[in-house]
């Protein structure tokens, strides 16, 4: 493993603090975490488990989530409120204290520079792919950023998606903002021809927007990958909690840890009927 990869698979248990914890959204919150131990710990697509000290209700397992921006102090996040945890997330007050296990997972991979890439983006998962557009651009990459989402108002607000690709594209079901449709039926759509320009994908978000971006991928035969979102307890593969089905080269298919073996996969490699079935 080079030296620079071995950096960011040390796990490393700290204690940080809640800079901030503010409404960024429908149903979304922006949390800004003081973690200088990590600062500067992540590559695009890895993520971390965080839980509040003290845990106030138990059980409480950490919960994962990807950084989507960092600073010289520590790193943001944004996330859901979607059930009991998160929904006790949202009510930490600034100054809490947090444990943080990071770096956990793979990363995306970065391709040569002078190339393009689209970056597509769903729910929560989209703000993770800010910091995935600002690496590829430092690297040289054209890098455009497709949005999707019910309305303009359940769009995260991240002022990175406008700042930060070569190029942002939206898509909200009732047309509320951008193209009315889905996102892939957007790119499908788009007259400029998004996929001659990048003809490289990256996908984050529900599962089946990245079903729909791996099954776009292989018609015009680009390369995708896709980070699978899942609930975990320990983060690193130990308790076998957060599995997914992977195609294996006889066609069949084998369970992979998601928080160890990803959460970033080669979309052709997912077996996306046998993963939505276990959903």
């Amino acid at each position: 493993m080079p030296e620079e990869d071995a950096v960011f698979a040390v796990k490393r248990d700290v204690r940080g603090r809640v800079a901030e914890n503010v409404p960024a959204g429908r149903g979304f919150f922006r949390m800004r975490l003081l973690a200088p131990e990590l600062a500067g710990a992540f590559r695009p697509g890895q993520f971390f488990q965080l839980r509040p000290r003290p845990v106030r209700e138990a059980p409480f397992l950490r919960r994962p989530f990807a950084p989507s921006s960092h600073e010289p102090d520590g790193f943001s996040f944004f996330y859901a409120v979607v059930g009991k945890g998160t929904r006790l997330l949202a009510e930490l007050p600034a100054g809490t204290a947090v444990d943080i296990l990071a770096p956990l997972g793979n990363a995306y991979s970065r391709p040569p520079a002078g190339g393009a890439a689209l970056l597509i983006g769903g729910g929560a998962g989209a703000p993770g792919l800010v910091p995935l557009a600002e690496q590829l651009r430092s690297g040289g990459v054209r890098t455009i950023l497709a949005l999707g989402a019910r309305t303009a108002e359940a769009i995260p607000r991240h002022p990175g998606f406008a700042s930060v690709p070569d190029r942002l594209l939206v898509a909200t079901d009732d047309g509320g903002r951008g193209f009315r449709g889905t996102v892939l039926a957007a790119i499908r759509d788009d007259r400029d021809n998004l996929l001659r320009q990048a003809p490289r994908l990256y996908a984050c978000g529900p599962v089946p927007m990245l079903a729909a971006a791996a099954e776009l991928a292989a018609e015009r035969g680009l390369a995708c990958e896709v980070s699978l979102e899942e609930r975990m307890a320990c983060g690193f593969g130990a308790c076998l909690g957060c599995v997914a089905p992977i195609l294996d080269a006889g066609g069949g298919n084998s369970l992979r840890r998601i928080c160890r073996d990803g959460p970033v996969f080669d979309a052709s490699r997912v077996d996306w009927g046998a993963l939505a079935a276990r959903r």
